[in-house]
């Protein structure tokens, strides 16, 4: 009965052999190419109205704006138009933004620190509500405070 299978079986690879190979030769002409992949990408400075070249944080809310912390103050980016927040205008405790966090109640948390070592000092927390355009600092918003920053 083994005898009998051989042809069989070889039969059976030949075939598969053969289907691979017009799979192969089937496929087309031309070469394999990879996926092309298409990213839009835009570079914005202070031409645009960034209000400083050094990003150091970046955030999108849950209704889509991008935040982005520079050096010098808070943008908020719609897609086509930057707004920007500083302690000039909005009542930011400072223009250096390191670091931002958006709060289950809508609040922005934006935070300047400064890291030596691995050591971080912490300067200021402000929130800011983005429908109101207001910040204000952490403090007032946990009164009264069992530590300080």
């Amino acid at each position: 009965m083994g005898d009998n299978l051989q042809p069989v079986i070889r039969s059976f690879i030949i075939q598969v052999l053969c289907l691979g190979w017009a799979l192969f030769f089937l496929q087309g002409s031309s070469p394999l190419q990879a996926q092309e992949y298409l990213a839009n990408v835009r570079k914005f400075t202070t031409a645009e109205g960034l209000s400083n070249d050094q990003v150091l944080s970046l955030l999108q809310d849950s209704e889509g704006f991008i935040w982005i912390g520079t050096k010098y103050g808070l943008n908020r980016f719609d897609g086509h138009n930057f707004q920007v927040f500083t302690k000039e205008s909005h009542g930011l405790q400072s223009n250096i933004v390191n670091q931002l966090i958006e709060g289950p109640d809508g609040l922005l948390w934006i935070i300047r620190y400064e890291e030596y070592y691995g050591n971080y000092d912490y300067y200021s927390i402000d929130l800011l509500d983005p429908v109101k355009e207001i910040a204000s600092p952490w403090e007032e918003a946990f009164q009264p405070l069992p530590f300080s920053l």
